[in-house]
């Protein structure tokens, strides 16, 4: 049982920073030998799922029920990750030879190095404007989100760089981030049991330990948010993204 509890902390705490919990969900349940530790991994993204719909429940509750340029944007967003990550996790777990480590890796440090960037860019106020919720952004940001199916690469990193890069502020490029997971969390682990994924009973303590956790982790980094100058977000995110690529190593 205590594996899982280390499963849920790995989760809850790792989902909003961009070290990729996927990535060491995946470690943690290679190290522990657990079966399907990529499938595992994606379906314990439902902790923090629920996290996100107690946090923003009335946020997303007025998504849901008026048309808002920022819901459409998040639905066709949603679209692009599906049509990118799908297909990319088929060939995670069916095709030999692809170096899942390495192609994560890379994609973690480089990652890294766009938040860092990024944050000089804000410290000079070249990228804050008003966000515009555009088509474009929204297959963008996306198409980022989708690549982060990939073990190592991390979801909120690559999809907040990609706000911040298109002119979304601090508060709003984490919160879109956060909601941006809601649909295609739920997407995966449709698919993840359509494809056979066996449920175990202990599985419900890791995910009950993942949305305890997510939730309080989430609540602090809005706080922070609010308080702190975002280029220092940024650099200290870029920071966790190169510790994240040794981790790996």
């Amino acid at each position: 049982m205590f594996e899982y509890v280390v499963l849920g902390l790995t989760q809850g705490l790792l989902e909003w920073i961009p070290v990729s919990s996927e990535g060491f969900l995946v470690i943690a349940a290679s190290l522990m030998a657990l079966p399907d530790q990529l499938d595992l991994s994606l379906f314990l993204h439902l902790g923090t799922l629920l996290a996100v719909l107690v946090y923003f429940r009335s946020r997303i509750w007025e998504l849901a029920t008026k048309p808002s340029v920022e819901g459409a944007f998040i639905l066709k967003a949603t679209l692009v990750s599906l049509l990118v990550a799908f297909p990319l996790y088929l060939s995670l777990k069916y095709l030999p030879g692809f170096d899942t480590e390495k192609a994560g890796s890379v994609l973690l440090v480089l990652t890294g190095v766009s938040l860092i960037a990024t944050g000089f860019l804000l410290k000079k106020k070249s990228v804050l404007g008003e966000a515009a919720y555009s088509t474009k952004d929204s297959a963008y940001v996306g198409f980022l989100q989708g690549l982060a199916v990939i073990p190592g690469l991390s979801r909120s990193g690559i999809t907040m760089f990609g706000l911040l890069s298109r002119g979304y502020d601090q508060g709003e490029a984490l919160e879109v981030s956060f909601l941006m997971s809601v649909p295609v969390v739920l997407a995966a682990n449709v698919f993840i049991h359509l494809d056979g994924f066996q449920f175990q009973p202990e599985y419900l303590v890791a995910l009950a330990v993942a949305f305890v956790v997510g939730l309080a982790s989430m609540h602090f980094l809005m706080e922070l948010a609010r308080r702190v100058d975002f280029s220092w977000f940024c650099w200290f995110f870029g920071v966790l993204c190169f510790s994240a690529f040794l981790a790996f190593m």
